[in-house]
């Protein structure tokens, strides 16, 4: 290169579109530094980790997955599940299989366990009502007692063994109490000689008659558990007071 053609360069850089030029060059190397260099070691720029599956683990197994890939722990909430056990991750967020930058942050759902269930209030429905809403809860209709009412309707439930608002259990027994509406003018004591014992005391509460006392006799020709004797005589009115004793055949 001739002298004459570097006096023109040197001449060239000193103008105004020299110096833009150079400012211009230097922009864009200082762009692509912070591109390529500099941004990278600060923000760490594709250096990510796939989030895995939490669901089902506890608190301590979910903490201890997270820390391994450096991301942080949120508790975000708590709900009710059918399916995933109480205290376990529920659901995430970010889900499975994101890709994740460390440092960043995992909102983590869990499980409060089955919506726990309530005894409703049966008293004043109808008996085929109560039994339909029993059998709907997943419980069992336990023994059901019929006594008259002066206040309630024939048929309808007058008290339940578990009380309305108590927790319950799918499976749990439930007894019912059923109006036979207004008791007659005159109830008689029944015949209950040679009747089952369970059978015998269904008559007499029926009829509002209280046993005053159960007398077991051993027996090696009678079937256990069958009435032989009834200190009332069948056919007398009950009175109020009134109160009947029972002899019971049992196993010599």
């Amino acid at each position: 290169m001739n002298n004459k053609s570097l006096n023109n360069n040197i001449f060239f850089w000193k103008t105004i579109w020299g110096k833009f030029t150079l400012l211009l060059i230097g922009f864009i190397v200082f762009v692509l530094a912070m591109d390529k260099i500099i941004m990278p070691v600060f923000t760490r720029h594709g250096d990510t980790s796939q989030i895995e599956d939490l669901t089902d683990l506890d608190t301590t197994a979910v903490k201890e997955k997270l820390d391994e890939i450096g991301l942080v722990y949120v508790n975000e909430d708590s709900q009710y599940s059918e399916i995933v056990k109480s205290g376990n991750v529920l659901m995430q967020r970010p889900l499975p299989g994101a890709q994740i930058k460390e440092g960043r942050r995992v909102y983590i759902t869990y499980s409060m366990g089955k919506r726990p269930l309530f005894m409703p209030d049966l008293t004043a429905r109808g008996f085929r009502e109560g039994q339909l809403l029993i059998k709907q809860l997943g419980l069992n209709l336990g023994e059901i007692v019929y006594r008259y009412s002066s206040t309630i309707k024939k048929g309808t439930i007058s008290s339940q063994s578990v009380p309305p608002a108590d927790p319950i259990s799918p499976g749990q027994y439930v007894r019912l109490t059923v109006s036979k509406g207004a008791s007659p003018d005159k109830q008689l004591v029944p015949e209950i000689v040679n009747r089952p014992l369970k059978h015998a005391l269904k008559l007499l509460e029926m009829v509002g008659l209280p046993v005053d006392t159960i007398i077991y006799i051993p027996s090696s020709t009678s079937i256990p558990d069958i009435v032989f004797e009834q200190s009332l005589a069948p056919g007398t009115i009950v009175k109020p007071g009134d109160q009947i004793i029972l002899k019971v055949a049992k196993n010599r």
